[in-house]
């Protein structure tokens, strides 16, 4: 009997790790996405500007 109540607390700290693990790597691959954004955003001003300045006619 104690090892069934032991594998039910064993298996019910896993899933609560589990669910938390789940959470944090949610909230960090969500961070991350939206510093990509700021930096392709950035990435797409300066090849915005570089176009601007390759379209000035050279004399």
């Amino acid at each position: 009997m104690w090892n069934t109540i032991s594998d039910k607390f064993s298996s019910i700290g896993t899933n609560i790790g589990n669910a938390i693990s789940g959470a944090v790597k949610s909230g960090i691959n969500g961070l991350l996405g939206m510093i990509e954004n700021v930096v392709n955003g950035f990435i797409g001003m300066i090849n915005g500007a570089i176009g601007v300045i390759n379209a000035i006619p050279r004399s």
